[in-house]
């Protein structure tokens, strides 16, 4: 109902609080027994011809003399009414994720309408922040944080309420008080769901076959998607309008090849996108060669060892030696073609304390090109306990040594890795963190199916460092 009569004390504070001038519309909403107060919508959407003409509003409540956001939508029969999805999260204790203060459908005639054998009814719903887009963050650091936060939210989900998302994506992330929020819950599912993940295909990674039934890997992918998306359209860099507009229709659906053009883009490791603020580029780097490589056929990852056709199947400290500031490796006698799988499987080689978990747990096991970038883990990381700079005692230093040790069939390095990877207190840190990264990407290869359903690694955010003018984002606002 529009608001005409500028008596009512209410109707004139909701003009202020939203800044909306006297001539401009002012409606009256009630949801069920709360009244709002809203002015135009901010979203764009609804003004296309397809879609459910999603709305958003910020809205003025005078009962509790606040701010929220009311969405407006044709919410989809088939799915639980989204405030409901708000409510599991609340009472998981799910943080990052707005309250649901009400929502209902529209009662009424000419609220329900059926689209392409699909049942939208009309739906309202109240959220108790009003945040910002991703695009208004001050810096890189400040995006990366709500990125961060976002990603919480999305764990906590998957393990409290057991709750996928589903659309991850630009629009969905929103900034409030300095963090993410992660918000439109409408397409989520329980994770117990199987089936009913088919046929509806709603986010936005590489992997679109209508077949494959919706992971969390999917919104993972997601999340590196909206970052390389965002940066692209607002972060620092030296492209050319012209280049911008080139790498960005990747992210544009094509129903003819989907998810090819962005495979394509992503298929040297790294977004091209020339961004100017070096750290915030290298993280952009590390997440994109990860996508990249959930998406390698096994004879890609065979990496440059098959030009030679040739396994070493001995990778240790003693093979390897120092010459001229670069390592050489060396004692190749046990080495065997890539082809000669009969004479891989013959015989379990290498030397104990480096040898691959899978290799020391089962002896007729053939010996792959895993098994030896495992043992070069294995060489850092005693190395690192023997020879870098750490906190550690000697009693300390024995105990982790001692994992490298052949009992138990390789449990004692599965335990080792699993529980506290690379633990080492080393002072360098641009090592310590690199060993990390090797340690737990090991400890992935031996995880359960069901441990490996969510890992999560935020780094600690390091509050004392500070910011650089060229980490600010590019503030190349565009409509939509």
């Amino acid at each position: 109902m529009r608001v005409t009569s500028l008596r009512k004390p209410a109707a004139k504070v909701a003009r202020e609080k939203l800044n909306i001038g006297e001539g401009e519309p002012l409606y009256q909403i009630s949801i069920l027994d709360r009244t709002l107060y809203v002015g135009r919508p901010f979203t764009l959407t609804h003004a296309f011809p397809i879609g459910r003409g999603t709305r958003c509003f910020a809205a003025y409540d005078p009962k509790h003399t606040r701010l929220v956001l009311l969405k407006d939508c044709w919410r989809h029969a088939k799915y639980e009414p989204e405030h409901q999805i708000y409510e599991q999260l609340r009472k998981a204790s799910v943080r990052y994720v707005p309250v649901a203060l009400v929502g209902s459908d529209v009662l009424g005639h000419l609220q329900k309408t059926e689209i392409n054998g699909y049942e939208l009814i009309h739906y309202r719903l109240v959220l108790d922040i009003l945040g910002e887009p991703l695009s208004a963050a001050a810096s890189t650091h400040a995006f990366c944080k709500a990125i961060s936060t976002a990603l919480i939210a999305h764990k906590e989900a998957c393990a409290k309420a057991h709750l996928l998302h589903r659309d991850i994506s630009a629009g969905n992330i929103i900034l409030y008080e300095g963090q993410g929020y992660l918000i439109d819950w409408e397409r989520a599912k329980h994770m117990s769901e199987t089936g009913a993940n088919n046929k509806d295909r709603t986010v936005d990674s590489i992997n679109e076959d209508p077949e494959v039934s919706h992971e969390i890997r999917d919104d993972l992918e997601s999340f590196v998607h909206v970052m390389a998306h965002t940066a692209l359209r607002y972060a620092a860099n030296a492209l050319t309008p012209a280049q911008r507009l080139h790498y960005t229709i990747p992210f544009n659906y094509v129903r003819d090849v989907p998810g090819q053009s962005k495979r394509d883009l992503i298929r040297a490791g790294f977004f091209p996108f020339l961004l100017t603020t070096r750290p915030f580029r290298e993280l952009l780097d590390q997440l994109t060669m990860a996508v990249n490589n959930m998406y390698q056929t096994p004879e890609e990852l065979e990496w440059e060892l098959v030009g030679a056709g040739i396994l070493h199947r001995d990778i240790s400290i003693g093979n390897i030696v120092l010459c001229n500031g670069e390592g050489y490796l060396i004692d190749w006698e046990r080495a065997k073609e890539l082809t000669d799988m009969e004479a891989r499987a013959k015989e379990r080689t290498g030397t104990w304390e480096f040898m691959s978990i899978r290799l020391l747990s089962a002896p007729n096991l053939s010996q792959e090109i895993g098994d030896d970038l495992e043992s070069f883990v294995y060489v850092v990381l005693h190395c690192a306990i023997c020879f870098a700079t750490n906190a550690l005692t000697p009693a300390e230093r024995a105990v982790l040594l001692q994992n490298f040790e052949q009992t138990e069939l390789g449990v004692s390095k599965r335990k080792f890795l699993l529980q506290s990877p690379a633990q080492f207190l080393l002072e360098t840190y641009p090592f310590n963190s690199l060993v990390r990264e090797m340690a737990t990407a090991v400890s992935y290869l031996y995880l359960h199916d069901r441990a490996l359903q969510y890992i999560v690694h935020l780094p600690p955010v390091n509050r004392s460092r500070k910011r650089s003018k060229n980490e600010s984002f590019g503030c190349r606002r565009t409509t939509g």
